[in-house]
């Protein structure tokens, strides 16, 4: 009985060892793929020193291990996103007996947010603003989002614009592009749940986003008058097309609304 437990305590404590304390299964290398922005190294940095894990401490002295085996992928990829908002997602897989691989899916901007004249933003198209710019558009290639009536500060990482209303958005830039060669400048979106869109040729849309609203018989209304009524020749004097009220389209010119 005396040797079964002899047995029994050194079959366990060799096994602890090798799953905690064996150098073969130590983590020693991190690989990143998939991140194009942002510096593996980065990312590295961030991750390695949290591989190791506290097993014991008394006082001033402690035990750790690096062992693959207690890798909290979970963990270490809840520090990735909070770290990089620019990541939208993040997998880690264990390929034993010692590296770590972390596959990286930047988010891809579709516009630029301002939230006043000083703090611009990337966003991406579910409405989440991940990186910080310049407020200098002299070149800029995307839309640029507002929400004029909004106080509220916003931060890295913050949904601004719920998904519905950048989809929204999305659709009417492509819509405009495809069928009217028209491309979008600016997109404000009000409380009241109107959207302006202003166009390169510097005229207005202003569409319903309201929870009854219908976009696709918006848009195509406005298809309707820009490939009929309202010829090329004529957007360069037109001000604005309000799609709002539902059974007719408000259209105003410099003629009617004064130059």
């Amino acid at each position: 009985m005396v040797l079964v437990s002899f047995f029994a305590v050194l079959f366990f404590s060799l096994f602890i060892y090798l799953v905690l304390f064996y150098s073969g299964v130590q983590v020693k290398n991190i690989f990143v793929f998939g991140n194009q922005d942002i510096a593996s190294k980065d990312i590295t940095d961030l991750i390695y020193p949290s591989v190791s894990r506290k097993i014991l401490a008394v006082g001033n002295w402690e035990v750790s291990s690096r062992s693959i085996f207690f890798v909290d992928s979970k963990k270490l990829v809840q520090e990735i996103l909070y770290k990089f908002p620019s990541v939208t997602s993040a997998k880690i897989s264990k390929q034993f007996p010692q590296t770590l691989d972390i596959e990286i899916l930047e988010r891809t901007p579709v516009g630029i947010f301002c939230q006043n004249l000083n703090d611009c933003f990337m966003i991406d198209r579910n409405g989440i603003i991940f990186k910080k710019i310049s407020p200098d558009f002299s070149n800029n290639q995307y839309l640029v989002l507002k929400k004029p009536d909004s106080v509220k500060e916003s931060s890295i990482g913050e949904n601004v614009i719920s998904g519905n209303n950048m989809n929204y958005v999305m659709k009417v830039q492509k819509d405009l592009e495809d069928n009217c060669q028209t491309n979008i400048k600016e997109a404000l979106i009000f409380a009241s749940q109107k959207l302006d869109i202003g166009t390169d040729q510097g005229w207005r849309i202003y569409f319903d986003l309201g929870p009854n609203a219908d976009l696709d018989s918006q848009i195509l209304k406005l298809n309707r008058l820009l490939s009929g009524e309202i010829s090329p020749d004529k957007r360069s004097n037109l001000k604005y097309i309000d799609l709002r009220p539902k059974d007719r389209a408000i259209i105003c010119d410099n003629k009617l609304c004064g130059g």
